[in-house]
């Protein structure tokens, strides 16, 4: 009991940050519609653990889900728990800082030849579809070995679809400029280009970006250690591998498919045992629970960073004395990193009528992560002192005065402060590395369903329809409504 209760505190520790609301924020990892653990049992658990003859068991189960509005979600991937963020520009006053704008447009391209004043929200929504297809078979009809009596061996794959979409509203001059074609000649003429290179990441698409993929590929080995007279013990272990890249940053809020291209190591545990029984035993009311932990390898992403205390800073511009002009911050600040999320956690608990072969379920599941760690590749290392702060004009344009200096150093989104003494440039230590995470989040589900069985001499069958509601619990998710349906057989 003392192993068992650790366990579970181990798992459950990972998610005990999860209640703050986050902003400024670069990186967004929804929940898979794919890994929930209470979907994937649900008429499943009833097959796959007492199989027919030849000890195999096949479901197929299609599902989807899309978000519900949240007022919190827009404050994720703008700064400072904003709603919406004013943008503006005037050649007069752009080395002031002032609470009438958010953000000064000449960082952006929207220089103060012409006064400017707008503003903009964005709110991320998304849905997801797919179909899981999995195949499990005991191995006790292969292997005649008393430690695999029990146990069985699971291959599932599921292909999904996902929707995503950035939401844009406000002045369509800013959604221009922050789609970076304000930096590119060829697209406007008529505005000034004065930075070496293109944007390059984290451009805004207000269109919907969607894409279907075979997700990854799940190997598991289960063993059950009771499965009868409705008393259900049994433990899982997996693998699960990618058959996709990661995001590559290019547009803010990708689709992301099979946890974002990490390989997966879990295992799981699940109880099941009757709570009341009619006389003649045809109907049971069973209460159930089970914990899944999933653990992802780090691997290597894209992603981008911000300089600490200067939120947005990435939609700057930096001074780069390697080239001896204007790059955008966006380019020089998403470096190649180290990702590593730890674990996912989903935990299960309900209740069961059953009657015959037939199950009535309700139950809730709980879905959480930690705040992903990042660290800058050694390849890709920043370069201390070869980027600064530009000290560009109401025009956008670098304006080294007298001294010859051209960074400004004290600057934010909102305004431009020049650097009076000598050059001041980005060091290691600057970088606030937690812009580019996925951030801790949870997510609770309520969900039921209603499940139809029949038995046969050969072969046993189930059908399965369920419905499930989500809250998240900050911004760091999504809350969604859904379902699923099934069909599955033992044979």
């Amino acid at each position: 009991m003392k192993k068992t209760l650790l366990f579970i505190a181990l798992c459950f520790t990972a998610t005990v940050q999860a209640i703050n609301q986050y902003t400024n924020q670069t990186f967004l990892f929804p929940k898979e519609i794919f890994g929930s653990y209470g979907m994937e049992q649900a008429s499943w658990h009833n097959i796959v653990y007492n199989k027919n003859s030849r000890g195999a068991a096949l479901q197929a189960y299609a599902y989807a889900q899309t978000t519900i509005p949240d007022s919190t979600s827009s404050q994720y991937f703008l700064f400072d728990y904003l709603d919406q963020l004013v943008v503006a520009s005037d050649a007069t006053n752009y080395d002031v800082e002032t609470f009438t704008r958010n953000i000064l447009g000449a960082w952006i391209g929207l220089e103060g030849s012409t006064p400017f004043d707008g503003s903009f929200t964005l709110t991320p929504k998304q849905s997801q579809y797919g179909l899981t297809l999995a195949f499990s078979q005991d191995l006790s009809k292969y292997v005649d070995v008393a430690y695999l009596r029990n146990s069985s061996f699971t291959v599932s794959l599921p292909i999904v679809h996902i929707k995503n979409q950035l939401v844009y509203q406000g002045n369509p001059e800013i959604l221009q400029a922050f789609q970076g074609l304000n930096t590119i000649a060829e697209q406007d003429p008529t505005k000034y280009t004065n930075l070496n290179e293109t944007w390059q990441y984290l451009i805004f698409n207000d269109q919907v970006q969607q894409a279907t993929q075979l997700s990854d590929l799940k190997l598991q080995f289960a063993s059950r250690y009771q499965s009868d007279d409705d008393v259900q013990v049994a433990t899982t272990s997996f693998l699960i591998f990618p058959l996709g890249q990661s995001v590559n940053n290019y547009f803010l809020f990708q689709p992301a498919f099979n946890y974002n291209g990490h390989i997966v190591f879990g295992a799981g545990i699940s109880f099941q045992f009757p709570l009341l029984r009619s006389q003649d035993q045809l109907t049971r009311l069973c209460f159930y629970t089970g914990l899944e932990n999933k653990f992802l390898f780090g691997n290597n992403q894209d992603r981008t960073v911000d300089i600490i205390g200067k939120p947005y800073s990435r939609y700057m511009q930096l001074y780069d004395r390697y080239q001896n002009g204007l790059v955008p911050a966006v380019n020089a600040l998403t470096r190649n990193c180290l990702v590593e999320p730890f674990n996912l956690v989903n935990f299960i608990a309900g209740l069961r009528y059953k009657h015959k072969e037939s199950i009535a379920e309700i139950g809730y599941e709980m879905w959480g992560h930690d705040t992903e760690r990042i660290t800058i590749n050694g390849t890709n290392l920043w370069v201390d002192n070869r980027y600064g702060i530009a000290n560009i004009n109401g025009n956008g344009i670098l304006d080294a005065n007298n001294t010859g200096i051209q960074t400004a150093s004290g600057s934010t989104i909102n305004y431009v402060m020049p650097d009076t003494e000598h050059n001041v440039y980005i060091r290691t230590k600057d970088l606030n590395l937690l812009t580019a995470a996925a951030r801790a989040t949870l997510v609770h589900r309520a969900y039921t369903s209603l499940g139809y069985g029949h038995k046969t001499e050969t072969i046993d069958f189930i059908a399965n329809l369920g419905l499930f509601l989500e809250v998240v619990q900050n911004n760091a998710a999504f809350s969604n409504w859904g379902g699923w349906l099934k069909a599955g057989c033992t044979f």
